[in-house]
């Protein structure tokens, strides 16, 4: 877990279109899901085998410390509640070169 499965998302997504809009989340909105996902992420982190599969599930790409995913509208949606510096900096690392967030 961590930094991993979203860097390698965003990296994909890189390599697909050459403009993407991040609809970014302050790190104080939805503090209910973010909690939940961080209780997913600790238990993960002790998790081992079918355990460890569960929760991997559940997470999907919410492995990394403020993200989550969101129910809007009966669809679910990925949310990453960071600040405008290291969400730049994360889309730098996937490769996109025009970044304003």
């Amino acid at each position: 877990p961590g930094e991993g499965r979203q860097l390698q998302f965003l990296a994909e997504l890189c390599r697909r279109a050459p403009r993407l809009l991040n609809v970014v989340s302050s790190e104080n909105n939805f503090l209910g899901p973010q909690a939940r996902f961080r209780e997913i992420r600790r238990r993960r982190a002790a998790a081992v085998g079918e355990d460890a599969a569960r929760l991997d599930a559940e997470l999907r790409l919410a492995t990394s410390e403020g993200s989550f995913y969101y129910e809007v509208n009966n669809e679910e949606y990925f949310y990453s509640a960071v600040s405008p510096r290291v969400e730049e900096r994360r889309l730098r690392a996937a490769g996109f070169r025009d970044v304003d967030v």
